[in-house]
């Protein structure tokens, strides 16, 4: 038995009929949470290809959101994005404060008027609604997670992404991902 500051708290272990899997819930003062850990494989998350209009050849970007309210984060959220060298994401602004880790590669981020590198290892931090894009200035494929304090982002880009025609990308109105899981 664990106990917590409000009173007792219990694991409790169920398995669905028929499952061979079992899951584990903490009962804390009556409430129920699961102890399951979200996992998403970013080799495996259903990724977007989306580019700019002919006259913004530059923007191209690869990726997804991979972790969101809908796959059931309660305070943050995470998208994974690729882009080849020269490519950039494009200015926009993000609902919540975004902290970038740059799993591959090097890119130059700006923010505002400011502009700084981020290579592989490296973490910034880009503030909630400020204005920012970030640019593959190396010579392979950037990878970068963006990490969110909030898990419903709403992303307002200046110009819109192609095929599908898109400015705006609201998390809360994205179904889950379907084949994500690690």
């Amino acid at each position: 038995m664990w106990w917590s500051k409000g009173g007792a708290a219990r694991c409790v272990k169920v398995r669905r009929l028929g499952s061979t899997h079992t899951r584990e819930f903490l009962n804390i003062n009556g409430k129920c949470c699961s102890l399951r850990m979200l996992k998403v494989n970013v080799g495996k998350l259903d990724k977007m290809a989306m580019h700019g209009a002919e006259d913004d050849p530059d923007r191209k970007v690869t990726g997804n959101f991979a972790l969101y309210s809908a796959v059931g984060t309660k305070s943050g959220a995470a998208v994974y994005f690729e882009l080849e060298p020269g490519k950039e994401l494009g200015a926009h602004t993000d609902s919540a404060e975004e902290i970038v880790y740059v799993v591959d590669g090097t890119i130059e981020a700006t923010i505002g008027n400011e502009k700084d590198r981020l290579s592989r290892g490296e973490l910034g931090v880009v503030p909630v609604m400020k204005r920012h894009n970030f640019r593959n200035v190396g010579t392979n494929t950037a990878k970068v997670i963006g990490f969110f304090s909030s898990p419903n982002i709403v992303s307002t880009f200046e110009k819109v992404f192609m095929p599908a025609n898109l400015s705006e990308f609201d998390t809360t109105k994205f179904p889950a991902p379907k084949e994500a899981a690690a």
